[in-house]
């Protein structure tokens, strides 16, 4: 991993975004687009760091997280999962 700092960064923004959300549903305020945005960083960082571990396994494991990665993302843009 070379750029641990832009991940590190980037984690740090997607849990504040979150808390954000948090808050204004504790208020009753809606969100916006904001838990989309949360949710996209936050799934962003969590395949980057998930490739730098698959990465180093065999083909087997490489072809799960290519399947899985796949799916989550699907999932993402069409709204599907679990909702902030």
């Amino acid at each position: 991993m070379k750029d641990k700092y832009t991940l590190g960064l980037l984690s740090f923004a997607a849990l504040i975004i979150s808390g954000i959300v948090y808050l204004l549903r504790l208020l009753d305020v809606p969100g916006g687009i904001l838990p989309i945005i949360s949710e996209g960083i936050l799934l962003f960082v969590v395949l980057v760091m998930a490739w730098e571990y698959v990465r180093r396994l065999s083909n087997t494991w490489r072809l799960i997280y290519y399947i899985l990665a796949a799916l989550v993302i699907i999932g993402f843009v069409f709204g599907v999962g679990i909702k902030l």
